[in-house]
């Protein structure tokens, strides 16, 4: 059964996978394109990175908001 399982999933990944006509591709492109552009304008503001700890190991108070 899982050998089944694993070449059902691995013939429907490449069925997926490949677009079935030209449209497909623009669409994941245009997709994308402006999930990089809400990123780029607005959530990589919202991400603060990961915090730096001070020489001691300790970690500095967090920022309000």
């Amino acid at each position: 059964m899982n050998a089944v399982a694993l070449v059902w999933v691995t013939i429907i990944t490449v069925l997926f996978v490949l677009p079935p006509n030209q449209l497909a591709g623009y669409t994941f492109a245009g997709a994308l394109v402006a999930l990089g552009a809400l990123w780029a304008l607005r959530m990589r503001a919202r991400f603060r990175g990961p915090p730096v700890l001070r020489r001691d190991g300790s970690l500095p108070p967090r920022p309000a908001g």
